[in-house]
C-alpha cells in the first residue's frame, strides 16, 4: 500500500454487511511492504517502510520498536526498496533480514547476527544512486541496487536457506550459512542481472525449490518460473510466453497435494495441477491484474493474494483443485460428484461495525490526551467596566503585566532537584489547560544554523515512570505540583532494562552534543572568513587576493566536511542521505528510544557507529584548525590580529 502504510483485516466477520472498511487497523505508518504477524502472538508483528526501516509493532498499544538491522564494525548496508524479510519456519521467534547479507535473529529483532558474505555481485558501477536524476538528484532508496529481495528458509531442513538478488545472484546455503553457492550461473534464458523476487521453497521435498525471475526492468516481458528437484544442480523452466501471459511476480505450491501450483504474472492469476505441465488461467470472479504475492491459509485452505491496484483477493476453500490434481483431472469427467466438508460452525452475527446506514458518513469523536493536563486558573489582569467608554486611571493600570503575563514557564525536576525540562505554554485568562508531553529535555542535532544561546530546550524522550515535581510559572507568581508518571499497564515493565537503556542514550547525548559543536565550529570558521575578506576590502589587490584566495581554499574543505553531515546546502532533488553522520545519529537515536526496556545489542552497534562516525569527521576537523587554519590566521594577523576566536581542540565531555 504505496505512500498508505500496513493494515491488518479480517477474511471473514459474523456481522451484518460484510468486511467493512472499519475492521481493518493500521499496524505502521510509511510505504507499506511485507508484513508478517508473530508466530507466537498476531497481536505483534513486524512491518516496514523503504530502504529496510523495519520495526515490531503492537497492534494493541501502537508502540513500535526499530529492529533494522546494524553492522557490529560499522559498515554501510545496502537495503532494498523492498527489503527481504522472512521467518524462520523452525524457530518462532527467528526473523531473516536482507541487506547486502543475511542477517538473522533468534529473539524477534532485537539482536541480529550476520550469516552470509556479501550475496550480491557488488557491483559499484551499480551503487551510485548519489549520481542518478540528470539535472535533479534522484535517489530514494527506490535505486538501491545489488541488494537482496527474497530470503527463503526450507520448512524441511532448517540448514537450507535460500536467497535472491536485483542483480541476478541465486544464493543456496545447505549448512545454515556456513558456506554459500551462487546457482545463477545454471539459469538458462533471461539475461544476466535478472531480479529473483521470490523463491519458494517446497514443504514436500527439501531437495525441490521454485525460483520466480523477472527482466521487466530491462524490456523483458518474457514469464520465468524455474523449478529445482536437486538443490540447484539443474533447473527447468515450467513455463513459457506460450503457456501464460505476462511476467512472472509471484508463486505458491500447495501444502498439502504437491502437484498443484499457482503462479501471479503481471496479467493475471494461473493454476497447474500436474507440477507445471500444463497451466490454466483463473478468470472467475479475478482480473487480469498484477499479482504482486500470494499465501495459502493452511488452516482454511485458501488461496489470499495480493495484487497492485486491486486489493486483496481471496479463493476460499482450493481444495477442489487440490482433489483435481491429485486424481490427475479425472473427477471432471464424472456425472457427479460431492466434495467432503470437513466442519462447519453455527456463527451468531454481530450488528455491523461503525455506521448502520452508510449515508450516515463518518464520524470521528474527540480522543482523550495521552499528556499529562495541568489545569490552571488565570485571573483577568485587567479592569473591568461597565461603561465602555470609561477608562481606568493610569494609577490602576499595572505596568509589570508585559509580554511575560502571556505565557506560563514549566519546569519539569525529578525528585533529587534536577531540572530535567523547561518549556512554555501560551495561555489566556480563566481556566486554563498547560499539557505535558511526560518527556525530558532532547538534544540538538548538527545543522546549518547555531544554537542560539537563548535557545529553548527541545523535546527530548519520554521519563522514566516515577514521581516528578513541575514548577509553574507566570508574571510574579509561582506554584508548584507532583505528578507520578507510570508505565503503560500493557506493556511488560522493566525499571531496570528502562535505566540500562537511558544510560546508553546519556551516552549517545554526548555524541550528538560533540557533533553540534563540530558542525558550528565550521560555520564559525566559514563567519570569520567572510569578515576577514569584507575587512581587506579595501587593502592593496595583492594582498586582497592572497588572503581570499586562502580562505576560499578552506572554506571549500569546509563545504566538504559540511556535507559528511548532511546533505549539499541548496540541493535540488532528492539524496540518499543514508552513509551521512547524521543519518547515523538518528538512527541510533530511533533505535534507543523505541525500546521498552534494556538496550539491544543492534542499539549498542547503532551507538558504537555513530561515535565512531563522528570521532572520525572530529579528527579530520582538529586536524583542519591545528594546520591550515592556523597558518591562514598567522597570514591573517599580520594585518589585523582582531578577526579571530580562539578555537581550542574539540574532545568529548
Amino acid at each position: 500500500m504505496q505512500d498508505n502504510g500496513s493494515y491488518v483485516g479480517p477474511s471473514q466477520v459474523h456481522k451484518n454487511g460484510g468486511i467493512s472498511n472499519f475492521e481493518w487497523q493500521e499496524v505502521m505508518f510509511g510505504d507499506g511492504f511485507d508484513v508478517l504477524p508473530d508466530a507466537e502472538d498476531n497481536r505483534y508483528g513486524y512491518a516496514m517502510y523503504q530502504g529496510g526501516n523495519v520495526y515490531y509493532y503492537d497492534s494493541k498499544t501502537g508502540h513500535t520498536e526499530y529492529i533494522q538491522p546494524v553492522h557490529p564494525e560499522g559498515k554501510y548496508l545496502r537495503f532494498n526498496w523492498n527489503a527481504a524479510i522472512s521467518q524462520d519456519p523452525h524457530n518462532s521467534k527467528g526473523l531473516y533480514f536482507g541487506s547486502q547479507f543475511v542477517h538473522y535473529s533468534n529473539n524477534k529483532g532485537k539482536d541480529w547476527q550476520i550469516i552470509s558474505p556479501d550475496l550480491t555481485t557488488n557491483d559499484s558501477t551499480k551503487q551510485q544512486q548519489h549520481k542518478s536524476g540528470g539535472l535533479t538528484i534522484d535517489a530514494t532508496r527506490a535505486e538501491n541496487h545489488t541488494t537482496i529481495l527474497c530470503i527463503e528458509a526450507s520448512p524441511v531442513n532448517k540448514d537450507i536457506i535460500w536467497v535472491g538478488t536485483d542483480d541476478g545472484n541465486i544464493q543456496l546455503t545447505l549448512d545454515g550459512g556456513k558456506s554459500w553457492n551462487n546457482l545463477s550461473m545454471k539459469i538458462v534464458g533471461p539475461k544476466k542481472g535478472f531480479w529473483v523476487p521470490q523463491i519458494f521453497a517446497s514443504p514436500h521435498s527439501e531437495k525441490e525449490a521454485y525460483i520466480v525471475i523477472n527482466d521487466y526492468r530491462r524490456n523483458d516481458w518474457t514469464p520465468y518460473l524455474y523449478k529445482t528437484s536437486d538443490l540447484g544442480k539443474t533447473f527447468v523452466r515450467i513455463v513459457n510466453d506460450k503457456k501464460v501471459s505476462g511476467h512472472a511476480l509471484s508463486f505458491v505450491q500447495d501444502p498439502k497435494e504437491d502437484k498443484l501450483l499457482f503462479l501471479g504474472t503481471e496479467n493475471g492469476l494461473y493454476f497447474s495441477i500436474n507440477k507445471g505441465g500444463t497451466w490454466t488461467k483463473w478468470d472467475k470472479d479475478y482480473p487480469s491484474v498484477s499479482t504482486m504475492d500470494m499465501k495459502i491459509q493452511e488452516r482454511e485452505d485458501d488461496l489470499v493474494i495480493g495484487t497492485f491496484g486491486r486489493a486483496i483477493y481471496i479463493l476460499n476453500d482450493i481444495r477442489p483443485l487440490r482433489e483435481l490434481a491429485k486424481t490427475f483431472g479425472e473427477w471432471p469427467k464424472n456425472d457427479f460428484y460431492v466434495f467432503g466438508v470437513e466442519e462447519a460452525y453455527q456463527m451468531n452475527t454481530l450488528p455491523a461495525s461503525g455506521v448502520r446506514f452508510r449515508a450516515d458518513g463518518y464520524f470521528e469523536g474527540e480522543n482523550q490526551s495521552n499528556n499529562a493536563e495541568i489545569k490552571v486558573w488565570i485571573k483577568n489582569p485587567k479592569i473591568e467596566t461597565d461603561d465602555a467608554d470609561q477608562k481606568p486611571a493610569e494609577s490602576e493600570v499595572d505596568e509589570s503585566k508585559d509580554e511575560n503575563w502571556k505565557e506560563i514557564q514549566v519546569m519539569v525536576l525529578n525528585m533529587e532537584a534536577d531540572t530535567l525540562y523547561t518549556y512554555t505554554q501560551e495561555v489566556d485568562t480563566g481556566l486554563q489547560v498547560v499539557p505535558w508531553y511526560l518527556n525530558e529535555k532532547g538534544v540538538k542535532y548538527p545543522s546549518r544554523k547555531k544554537v542560539k544561546p537563548d535557545a529553548k530546550d527541545s523535546w527530548g524522550p519520554k521519563v522514566v515512570p516515577g514521581k516528578y515535581k513541575l514548577v509553574l510559572s507566570y508574571g510574579t507568581y509561582s506554584d508548584s505540583i507532583f505528578i507520578e508518571v507510570k508505565p503503560d499497564p500493557r506493556i511488560a515493565f522493566n525499571l531496570e532494562g528502562i535505566l540500562a537503556n537511558r544510560r546508553l542514550w546519556n551516552q549517545h547525548k554526548k555524541t550528538i552534543k560533540l557533533a553540534r559543536l563540530a558542525m558550528e565550529r565550521l560555520i564559525d570558521a566559514q563567519q570569520t572568513i567572510h569578515r576577514v575578506n569584507v575587512q581587506f576590502e579595501l587593502e592593496e589587490d595583492t594582498i586582497q587576493e592572497a588572503i581570499k584566495t586562502l580562505g576560499k581554499e578552506i572554506n571549500d574543505t569546509i563545504v566538504k566536511i559540511q556535507e559528511v553531515f548532511m546533505q549539499a546546502k541548496d540541493l535540488s532533488g532528492y539524496q540518499d542521505n543514508s552513509r551521512k553522520l547524521n543519518t547515523y545519529l538518528y538512527s541510533a537515536s530511533s533505535h534507543i528510544m523505541s525500546l521498552k526496556g534494556e538496550p539491544t545489542t543492534t542499539a549498542e552497534f547503532a551507538v558504537r557507529t555513530a561515535r565512531i562516525k563522528t570521532d572520525s569527521v572530529v579528527e579530520i576537523i582538529n586536524s583542519l584548525f591545528s594546520t591550515v587554519w592556523a597558518e591562514y590566521q598567522d597570514e591573517v594577523a599580520k594585518y589585523t590580529p582582531k578577526l579571530f576566536n580562539q578555537f581550542k581542540e574539540l574532545k568529548r565531555d
